[in-house]
């Protein structure tokens, strides 16, 4: 056991809402120590000069930070990025994210990192994320070199993150005032134990991406789906996220849970079952494309020139959206919206989002072609505002684009589907969302989840 080191800085040990940045910086500009001789000091052990991810801190290797120094700290972090491990890169920012009054006082919230949080709870004022001088991003959210190199100056310009500098008693007093601090954070962290409670089926359901990377449009849908499913208290300031609307539906299976392979294994996912229900859901959007379209608008083809680039001058979201998903679903595809879909091939594992608890279902199919489809809409609204569309845009997998996720529990499929809430989702999506029965879905995807971790 080492005699405990004296530091500068000692004497205020972290706030409960600090961040390990905050805490790290603070001790590394009052003792010059560079970020790996800072880690050194809090882990007391060695460690390598990579540059640590903040929101990769774990139970194991954030217990007993700072006995060299005399504290008993546990970085927030190591507490809250396991608790939804699935959902980390959806509920917390990468880049980090700066409140410009309590910079200059040496401080910085892992509530900060909060993707939907706008504003600092203390004062008010807007979070940045750039640089406001040369306008340069500050950095992820990590222990970087060029970050210790000059703490809470920008990496780039070298001039201060801070809105004006504080002197050192100004700190120090900010520090002593623990209770407020923790007052001004304390609606959040009763938000994120709640959430932790409730989001354990969609947690569950993105633990399969490598390293938890979420594909960037799902996870717009995922941030808002938390939003509709647990919403963050209101005296806080958010950022804009993704409208969407979220259905539920529940279906008594006719027999138990199939034993032998995945679908995949016998084919089922490119052919019968699945193949039917695409081409019956897509003849019905293609039924709604032509009501919306004139005939001489629906019969233009897509002409990409020099392989590349294609104007969509004149289209119509809706019509770019049906030859986006068919593109997304159909190899080979084709690039205009009335080409004939009774030869449709599907590619390999298509529907593999559709198969949930090894059962493959009709509602769960037409689910996936029904939200890819609105996904796409959302896409071609974009695509027409700047007027032209790349041959790289045709190429995503309706896993990247849609979420559903159910559970099979007592001879019963509980299944909730998100969606963008567009112009055309009340046509696309009929009926309405009861929230009785969403509440209902929730509850009991929460508990075979729960229970399947435990096994």
């Amino acid at each position: 056991m080492h005699e405990p080191v004296w530091v500068c800085g000692v004497a205020s040990p972290p706030l409960k809402d600090e961040s390990a940045l905050s805490v790290m910086l603070r001790i590394a500009s009052s003792n010059a120590l560079t970020h790996k001789q800072t880690l050194e000091l809090l882990l007391d052990r060695r460690v390598s000069s990579h540059e640590q991810d903040l929101l990769s801190i774990g139970l194991a290797n954030g217990a007993g930070w700072g006995r060299r120094i005399g504290w008993q700290w546990q970085p927030a972090e190591a507490e809250l990025m396991p608790a939804l491990p699935g959902l980390n890169r959806v509920i917390w920012s990468r880049q980090t994210k700066w409140c410009p009054v309590c910079t200059g006082l040496g401080f910085h919230s892992v509530w900060f990192q909060l993707s939907a949080l706008a504003a600092c709870p203390i004062h008010g004022c807007p979070l940045i994320t750039q640089c406001a001088a040369c306008g340069v991003p500050t950095g992820l959210y990590k222990l970087s070199r060029a970050l210790f190199k000059k703490p809470y100056y920008c990496p780039s310009c070298s001039r201060p993150i801070a809105q004006s500098e504080r002197s050192v008693a100004e700190r120090w007093a900010f520090l002593r005032q623990a209770e407020e601090v923790e007052r001004a954070f304390a609606p959040l962290a009763r938000w994120y134990v709640r959430a932790t409670r409730e989001l354990i089926f969609l947690d569950a359901s993105c633990r399969r991406f490598q390293n938890n990377e979420v594909p960037r449009f799902k996870a717009g849908l995922l941030d808002g789906a938390i939003r509709e499913l647990v919403p963050f208290p209101r005296e806080y300031a958010l950022s804009r996220g993704r409208k969407v609307q979220i259905r539920s539906y529940k279906i008594r299976l006719a027999r138990d849970v199939p034993r032998g392979g995945p679908p995949s294994r016998y084919g089922l996912l490119t052919a019968g079952t699945v193949l039917s229900v695409y081409q019956s859901t897509t003849r019905s959007l293609l039924r709604l494309v032509m009501q919306q379209s004139s005939k001489t608008q629906f019969y233009n083809c897509l002409e990409f020139h020099n392989g590349d680039i294609a104007s969509v001058e004149g289209w119509r979201s809706e019509r770019l959206a049906l030859v986006l998903m068919r593109c997304f679903f159909e190899a080979p595809y084709f690039l205009a919206s009335p080409s004939p879909i009774g030869g449709a091939v599907l590619r390999s594992s298509i529907f593999a989002p559709a198969v949930i608890a090894n059962c493959l279902i009709r509602a769960n199919c037409r689910s996936v072609v029904l939200a890819t489809f609105l996904a796409a809409y959302e896409m071609a609204n974009d695509f027409v505002d700047r007027g032209f569309i790349l041959r790289q845009d045709l190429h995503a997998a309706p896993d990247e684009l849609i979420v559903l996720v159910g559970a099979v529990s007592a001879g019963a499929l509980d299944a909730l589907v998100a969606f963008p809430e567009t112009t055309v989702s009340h046509v696309v999506a009929r009926g309405s969302a009861d929230a009785a029965a969403l509440v209902a879905s929730v509850k009991s995807l929460n508990a075979a989840f729960y229970e399947s971790d435990r096994l």
